[in-house]
């Protein structure tokens, strides 16, 4: 009966002492996982910043566009009024010279 006791005891003390190093080894494992969860947090955190920074950098971009095209249109728009006015003055021109011949 003490024999039997006795192997028992020493069994569970094995199997607790394997229990103990598995418990270690998942621990270990899970401080791993845990670790890399945190570097593709972080770096999931940085392209979002980083995607938030370029959208703004795009939208000042297309702003500034957008204003540079503004004011082409606006000089081009000036530029036809004053031809219109140059042929219009040159057409007046021509008909007073006709008319004084």
């Amino acid at each position: 009966e003490l024999h039997r006791f006795v192997r028992a005891a020493a069994a569970s003390a094995v199997e607790l002492g394997e229990a103990e190093e598995q418990g270690a080894a998942l621990r270990k494992a899970l401080q791993t996982e845990r670790s890399s969860y945190e570097a593709l947090h972080a770096e999931v955190v940085e392209f979002h910043a980083s995607a938030k920074g370029n959208s703004a950098l795009v939208g000042a971009r297309t702003n500034l566009v957008q204003e540079e095209l503004a004011n082409m249109f606006d000089e081009q728009a000036r530029l036809r009024d004053s031809l219109r006015r140059t042929l219009e003055d040159a057409r007046a021109d021509r008909l007073a010279a006709a008319e004084a011949e």
